[in-house]
């Protein structure tokens, strides 16, 4: 764009030289003043966030909340439930597994199957007295792993 400095007119026509109107040499217009830009202020991607002071457990805790069991029924708190079936039955199956090439792995499988079956159960019928459905679980497992292994080597005494 280009500009008269006698009669102040404007060219958008890069090509002139000379004013139309009255001869003058046009000299180049200034750029016209870029607008300012304002922003929104930008989204926090990296927030500090400092961690949670650890505070240690109280010792003491008010009991006045806990209610007595109701009709005789034994109640837990803090999860303190009976595990009792459910890690017997786990040990009996890790016993089963390794010692299950000297065919004592059939009754101890068997064990171990019956006592997470029974644990199961416990934890089913009362679930605030009795739990370690895990345990349970994996004292199966490795109750039949045994059980199967003592067969296996019975099978190979029997036929050897």
């Amino acid at each position: 764009m280009k500009i008269c400095p006698q009669c102040r007119q404007t060219y958008t026509d890069d090509g002139l030289n000379f004013c139309l109107s009255d001869g003058s040499i046009l000299d180049a217009a200034p750029a016209p003043e870029a607008k300012t830009v304002f922003f929104e202020t930008p989204r926090v991607t990296n927030e500090y966030r400092p961690e949670p002071q650890f505070q240690p457990p109280a010792v003491w805790q008010n009991q006045q909340n806990i209610q007595p069991a109701q009709y005789g029924a034994v109640t837990r708190q803090n999860g303190n439930t009976d595990r009792s079936l459910p890690i017997i039955s786990l040990l009996l199956g890790v016993f089963a597994m390794f010692l299950g090439c000297f065919l004592i792995g059939i009754p101890l499988g068997l064990g171990a199957i019956v006592t997470g079956g029974l644990g199961i159960k416990n934890e089913i019928n009362e679930p605030n007295r009795f739990g370690g459905r895990g345990l349970a679980i994996g004292g199966i497992v490795t109750g039949a792993v045994g059980l199967a292994i003592g067969f296996i080597f019975l099978i190979l005494f029997m036929a050897g």
